[in-house]
């Protein structure tokens, strides 16, 4: 099981990111004041110190596996795949 969130919360992240970027192309903004930080001074490289942090949860999913971890783990994958499909909707559906 945590295999599977470590390679999850991976996969939603890169997804977020991706979807994030398909936003902003359509002329939204980040609603996260912390990466609309990283997006002003990194510019497009912002979504390197993103991806990291996400790599160092997955790596604490698979180096400390508890049941609260898992648990918050499935929440994360959660609420990330909820904002990508957020992102989407609104740069894809809304629009037409």
């Amino acid at each position: 099981m945590a295999r599977v969130l470590a390679l999850l919360i991976v996969l939603v992240a890169g997804l977020d990111v991706v979807s994030t970027n398909m936003a902003l192309a359509a002329g939204h903004v980040e609603g996260n004041p912390l990466i609309a930080a990283l997006q002003a001074s990194l510019g497009p490289w912002w979504s390197g110190p993103k991806v990291a942090f996400h790599l160092a949860i997955a790596y604490f999913v698979l180096w400390l596996p508890s049941r609260k971890m898992l648990a918050m783990s499935c929440f994360l994958v959660t609420g990330y795949a909820l904002i990508a499909v957020n992102n989407i909707y609104w740069t894809t559906v809304a629009v037409s």
